[in-house]
């Protein structure tokens, strides 16, 4: 696969939740909400679930290809989920400070962090991963699908305690982070499946993450849960639909 297509992707997937990130903190600064509902408008807004949606559907489609490309999308979208998310979770948080020494230490004993890492890593060194650990982390990964659908399912929250920072999280986080979609795949001159990838990938739904770390820091988590059952309810309905568009 041609590597300057990967990286662009992994700009892409990078650039798009930061560029997001942006737009949320304005947002809600306007709104005049408190810190507690604020962080999980714009932790909502930035960490996307690219992998649970756009991998299946990317999978079932297009084969080990197409996921070669989500992959490299998400390679970018999941540092700056383990990373600029961290922060952003810890300055609107308890203290509603960041501790630049306790929070950089946090930040470098998150497993994705160096998931995304290692991965790359042995990518690049063409590393070869001898046969038993290969054939345990496929059964892990196998069973981490099974798990996130679980875990997505028991956070589904039904009733909406504030349908305004509700519903804006999931405006920019979809409707935003599509248009964003669109307008790093002209500038880029993305196209074919590469174009699919992102201009799907940019609409995913909240990711659990985001739930995780507004309950670790004391933020609102009825409303992030309620945000993240209604990003991936419309998520269960447009991936199909964007799919559909773009093939």
């Amino acid at each position: 696969m041609d590597p300057r297509q990967l990286g662009l992707l992994a700009v892409c997937g990078a650039a798009i939740p930061l560029l997001l990130y942006g737009v949320a903190t304005r947002v809600v600064k306007a709104a005049g909400w408190r810190p507690e509902v604020a962080g999980v408008v714009v932790l909502g807004a930035m960490i996307a679930n690219v992998a649970l949606f756009l991998s299946a559907f990317t999978l079932a489609f297009h084969g080990q290809e197409g996921l070669s490309l989500v992959a490299a999308f998400d390679v970018g979208n999941s540092l700056v989920a383990s990373s600029v998310a961290h922060y952003v979770a810890g300055s609107y948080g308890r203290s509603h400070t960041w501790n630049w020494r306790v929070g950089i230490r946090r930040i470098l004993t998150m497993p994705l962090l160096w998931a995304n890492l290692l991965g790359i890593a042995a990518n690049l060194g063409h590393w070869g991963i001898p046969a038993v650990p290969t054939h345990m982390l496929e059964l892990l990964a196998a069973a981490n699908t099974a798990l996130a659908m679980l875990t997505l399912g028991a956070f589904i929250e039904f009733r909406a305690p504030a349908w305004k920072p509700m519903l804006t999280a999931v405006a920019i986080r979809m409707g935003l982070g599509w248009v964003l979609g669109q307008v790093f795949v002209g500038l880029a001159g993305l196209t074919g499946l590469a174009r699919t990838v992102v201009s799907v990938g940019a609409a995913s739904p909240v990711a659990v993450m985001a739930l995780i770390y507004i309950s670790m820091e004391g933020m609102d988590v009825e409303l992030a849960a309620a945000t993240l059952s209604l990003s991936i309810l419309l998520g269960m309905v447009l991936t199909p639909l964007l799919f559909g568009l773009y093939r």
